[in-house]
């Protein structure tokens, strides 16, 4: 037995999967959306049925002290095609609000926006390609795109712009993130 259920992963019929043992490289792909995945361990496809199982088997041979860090590679693996395969069947979306007395999103053009966010100057975001962005109001924004991480990670690098204040809440905040509220001094 290659391992348990834990580390077998069940490929939708409307995915395409291409992997190469030479290369350590697993492609998953459907319609034009191709998504590539680096893969250290030994990967074996059950033939008649959907699913691919991750072992614990490397593609050379490894000293003991690291043997050990395999079954822990084995479960990140599992957790990182999982992921991959979410990410071609979805478009991964985040949303931000910005609380605030004049905090505010300004569309320039498509790949350029800027934000009002309290400091003596404009901050400047530069959009990547897969990404899209829609403000339907001048303080809520959506963040568009195809892998789940890279949107994170964007979303992420615009609260770093302003943290949310924990005495009076403003700054950008998640859509559905609340803040506990610190008391102030009392007089």
């Amino acid at each position: 037995m290659l391992g348990g259920k834990r580390y077998r992963v069940r490929i939708p019929n409307d995915i395409c999967l291409l992997y190469s043992e030479q290369k350590q490289l697993l492609v998953f792909k459907k319609g034009e959306k191709c998504k590539y995945l680096q893969v250290p361990l030994k990967i074996f496809v059950m033939s008649g049925t959907n699913y691919i199982r991750v072992s614990r088997l490397t593609f050379k041979p490894v000293p003991n002290n690291i043997k050990k860090q395999l079954k822990a590679k084995q479960g990140l693996l599992v957790a990182l095609i999982k992921q991959t395969i979410f990410d071609c069947l979805q478009i991964r979306v985040k949303k931000l609000k910005l609380i605030g007395l004049g905090y505010k999103i300004f569309h320039i053009h498509d790949r350029l926006v800027y934000f009002k966010l309290g400091h003596s100057h404009s901050i400047y975001f530069k959009l990547p390609e897969s990404f899209k962005i829609v403000s339907f109001k001048s303080t809520k924004l959506f963040i568009f795109g195809d892998c789940y991480q890279r949107v994170t990670q964007f979303a992420a690098l615009i609260r770093l712009c302003r943290k949310p204040d924990s005495y009076k809440g403003k700054g950008v905040l998640y859509l559905e993130e609340k803040l506990q509220l610190k008391k102030g001094k009392k007089i």
